[in-house]
Formats: structure tokens, C-alpha cells, sequence
């Protein structure tokens, strides 16, 4: 088993985990501003 090979593969999937943190913190957001939005009398 190659080390190199293994820290590269971790790397990847740290990115990849950190991106899809991101996009669902997005889409978390946005949907509260769309609640905020939609409620009556803001």
C-alpha cells in the first residue's frame, strides 16, 4: 500500500466533504431567507 497513494485519495474526499458541507449550508440558508421572505407582514 502506497502512502502517496492514500494521502491523495484522503485529500480528494476532504475536499469533496468540505464542498458538500458548503452546498448544503447554502441551501440551508436560502431557505430561511425564503421563510423570512414569505412570512406575512416582513
Amino acid at each position: 500500500m502506497c502512502k502517496c497513494r492514500s494521502h491523495g485519495t484522503f485529500l480528494l474526499f476532504g475536499l469533496q466533504s468540505s464542498h458538500l458541507n458548503i452546498c448544503y449550508y447554502h441551501q440551508d440558508l436560502h431557505r430561511r431567507l425564503l421563510r423570512l421572505g414569505s412570512r406575512p407582514g416582513f
